[in-house]
């Protein structure tokens, strides 16, 4: 309850043989009831409620979520109540997944923005579940629309889901998965918070070890990716316990070589800019060809205007990039704050003090073509006097991800036509658009500016049913919001994205 106690939620019989109420309770400290006595009803509907979902609302009050069949099917239902147990939403709960299909097994997760994110499981037929999620405000509202966000639709049962909030926003979410092994195998896939899939259709393959693999837990990696650690049978009567790492990017074994610089009290004054070296080591060489990723982390610089401040990297000949940038946004420091090409958010829709994952002002991408040993210079230029800041610490994070997979079966129809998010969004000057149609036909991609102006057709031809891409190569146009939409017979679907130069 963010005051040192506790909300305690539980299935309720009080009310009679036959109906399942949901009740809850706050304690405090010292384990004392802070509402009313054997607590408040959260739902007491005559029909039955069960598997009870619940996570704080960042406001010492509870996010409480169920499956609930007063529908004539079972629906997630949901409600908020305040720290001092009165009931926010409409009595008896909001109707929180579509009622069009049967929704089970909720789990909830607050995002401490003033959001959560719900993942349920959906039944579609005999013998199979897929998975379904929303995102839900304080208020009430449905920010994914009323029919959520389907995160695998894949054949066979999808079942034992586990979640996690992503560094980087959104959620990732792991499950058991009997599309390939009727045993089970571990699939994730991490939906932004927009609710976008940025992973595989249907989720990247974690483990197709022979038997069962079940019950997977999760946890967060330092750098928007995960580990995931699961219950698995592969050694026949022994049961164990294995795990694997997935990065931002959805590839499985990457290594993240962290360099940091710390204490550094290095003054930061106008006129004189103020530089600091950080030497990384020559990396061990894998057999296998090898994906670099750069991330910057300033993890400490007191300032009190960081739009007076220039942030430049250099290294191996690449002199003076400039990372960091703002114009007239104000505010003090930067906290934790980490610069990715594709991971970030551009600052000029935060405000200081700057904590998270943020697109740099020039792309890092431009320092893999050479080897990441050697020196890296930063440099932080003030450009305005009389507000001297200090340089605490700052480091890298290398990632070095052989080529890791587990093999997949791609002769999957898609069971809809679907249109991903580009990646990486937003982008400078490419980006890659992926998309997936259930049968074969005419299909079109086009890119619109933000008049409604067609600019380029990427696609205009008869494909093939299965997962398509394609590539947009922007470097001719300027900076600025794009819409891309695609065309299959009666269907249409746009989407938006980014290009910053």
């Amino acid at each position: 309850d963010l005051n040192g106690g506790a909300i305690i939620a539980w299935e309720d019989g009080r009310n009679g043989i036959g109906t399942n109420d949901i009740y809850a309770q706050r304690i405090n400290q010292n384990g004392i009831a802070q509402w009313t006595t054997d607590g408040i009803p959260i739902c007491d509907d005559q029909a039955y409620q069960t598997m009870i979902a619940i996570c704080s609302d960042g406001q010492g009050g509870a996010l409480i979520s169920w499956e609930d069949n007063r529908t004539g099917a079972s629906t997630i239902f949901g409600q908020r109540v305040n720290s001092a147990g009165q009931v926010q939403w409409v009595a008896n709960g909001k109707i929180l997944s579509p009622l069009s299909t049967t929704c089970t097994k909720p789990i909830l997760n607050f995002d401490n923005s003033g959001s959560a994110y719900l993942v349920w499981e959906t039944e579609v037929q005999v013998m199979e579940t897929n998975i379904g999620s929303q995102k839900i405000d304080l208020d009430e509202n449905l920010l994914w629309g009323t029919a959520g966000v389907d995160i695998c639709d894949a054949s066979g049962y999808q079942t034992e889901l586990s979640m996690m909030n992503n560094l980087a926003g959104g959620i990732i979410v792991g499950w058991q998965d009997f599309r390939n092994n009727p045993e089970g195998d571990i699939y994730a896939q991490w939906v932004d918070r927009d609710g976008d899939l940025k992973w595989t259709i249907n989720g990247v393959a974690i483990c197709r070890a022979p038997n069962v693999q079940s019950y997977p837990v999760l946890t967060n990696d330092g750098l928007a990716g995960a580990i995931i650690a699961w219950w698995d049978l592969r050694g026949g009567s022994d049961e164990d316990i294995y795990a694997q790492n997935i990065d931002y990017r959805g590839i499985l074994g990457t290594t993240n070589f962290y360099y940091q610089r710390n204490n550094l009290n290095k003054t930061i004054t106008d006129g004189t800019p103020t530089l600091d070296t950080l030497t990384v080591l020559v990396l061990e060489k894998a057999a296998n060809p090898i994906i670099y990723d750069i991330t910057v982390k300033i993890g400490s610089v007191i300032h009190d205007t960081v739009s007076d401040l220039d942030f430049t990297l250099t290294h191996n000949g690449i002199f003076d990039t400039l990372i960091y940038r703002v114009n007239g946004n104000g505010g003090y420091n930067f906290t934790n704050t980490y610069l990715n090409d594709n991971l970030g958010i551009p600052f000029g829709g935060e405000a200081a003090p700057f904590t998270g994952i943020f697109l740099p002002y020039n792309e890092l991408s431009n320092f893999t073509s050479e080897s990441v040993a050697g020196e890296w210079i930063l440099t932080i230029t003030d450009h305005k006097s009389g507000d001297d800041g200090i340089l605490q610490d700052w480091g890298l994070v290398i990632s070095e991800s052989s080529i890791v997979g587990v093999e997949e079966e791609n002769s999957i129809v898609p069971k809809s036509i679907y249109l991903y998010q580009n990646y990486p969004n937003p982008f400078n000057p490419s980006t890659t658009i992926r998309f997936e149609i259930p049968v074969s036909g005419l299909v079109t991609l086009k890119i619109y500016d933000v008049l409604g102006n067609e600019v380029v057709t990427l696609v205009n031809e008869e494909l093939t049913a299965g997962v398509h891409e394609t590539n947009f190569d922007a470097t001719r146009f300027s900076s600025g919001v794009y819409f891309y939409q695609i065309k299959s017979g009666n269907f249409i679907q746009t989407k938006k994205m980014i290009l910053i130069k």
